[in-house]
């Protein structure tokens, strides 16, 4: 149900089955209301964000559900708002406050906002029984983490490398697929020693915590000791199928080209020795452009089909 703006509604099947419902929040409220009175056992719901105010009648439709499993809430205004913090709490918090009342059903949460003026921070807590957890930059702060033991699948859009650490630390175990995009280095609040520390205690406790990821990115300089604990790792993380290395070393060893070529062949070398044998798709960021000739380290793999992508670190995306 996409930019319905009339009031007409009449459906003559009855919607006591139906399970999932993809809809735009600028839809006339009174849809919604009137799927209420049947539609109870939506399982999988995706709400499209057109508007900065709140639509009573989503929060009606979610606050009915019984058997709500996937909840997905992606903004998607037309203009961007010139000042988020001029915004009513309502905005957001209506919507969270219902849904939290319904945290005991819910397995999987995506949450994509455009504004971090809302509750989320203090109830994101009360959905413990979690097994995929997608949150952009607005949805989380490296002061709250709370624990998850079922979560299976964790995506970040922008997180520091602390509450990365923290979050898989409180994962359960179960982790499957890790993707971050972390903040790195540019933020100005590391120094190169701190961030050296928590790069390595980030892939230290991704090996301990999470032995059976199958999916993951990692940020880390290129150092002994982080050689050390990748290759740790490789060697611990028996499932990983996909994984996503960004790069980021030039506070450590400075912008030489040859040097940071040399640590990518390193890094190469490693893989080649010790990835697991599912291993089947590598990608690698850098500060610096591609180094081709470093492909020659991956002749033993020209027979078995493996994506082997590198790349600088402005590309990267998930």
């Amino acid at each position: 149900m996409l930019s319905i703006d009339h009031q007409i509604f009449y459906i003559s099947t009855p919607l006591e089955s139906l399970s999932e419902l993809i809809c735009d929040s600028s839809t006339c409220s009174s849809y919604f209301y009137e799927l209420a009175q049947t539609c109870q056992n939506i399982q999988r719901f995706i709400v499209i964000n057109a508007i900065v105010s709140v639509n009573d009648g989503i929060i009606k439709l979610i606050e009915v559900q019984k058997n709500l499993k996937y909840f997905e809430w992606k903004d998607n205004f037309e203009e961007v708002v010139d000042n988020f913090m001029d915004m009513d709490d309502p905005y957001y918090n209506e919507m969270l406050l219902t849904l939290v009342k319904k945290s005991d059903m819910i397995d999987h949460l995506i949450l994509l906002f455009h504004y971090d003026g809302h509750k989320l921070f203090e109830i994101l807590s009360k959905f413990s029984k979690l097994k995929t957890l997608t949150l952009n930059k607005y949805c989380l702060k490296d002061t709250i983490i709370p624990m998850y033991y079922d979560l299976e699948t964790l995506k970040v859009d922008h997180i520091t490398i602390n509450a990365a650490v923290n979050l898989i630390t409180n994962s359960g175990g179960k982790l499957k697929e890790v993707l971050f995009k972390y903040n790195g280095y540019y933020n100005n609040e590391y120094s190169v020693e701190t961030y050296a520390k928590e790069t390595l205690n980030l892939i230290h406790k991704t090996y301990k915590c999470c032995s059976l990821v199958e999916i993951l990115s990692l940020i880390f300089p290129l150092t002994t000791d982080h050689f050390i604990e990748f290759e740790n790792l490789l060697k611990n993380c028996h499932n990983l199928k996909k994984l996503t290395l960004i790069i980021d070393d030039i506070n450590i060893d400075g912008n030489d080209y040859e040097r940071s070529s040399e640590n990518v062949k390193k890094l190469l070398q490693i893989l080649v020795k010790s990835a697991p044998i599912g291993l089947k798709e590598i990608k690698i960021f850098n500060d610096f452009i591609p180094y081709l000739e470093s492909l020659k380290i991956l002749e033993k793999w020209r027979d078995q089909n493996i994506i082997i992508c590198l790349g600088v670190l402005k590309d990267f995306h998930f």
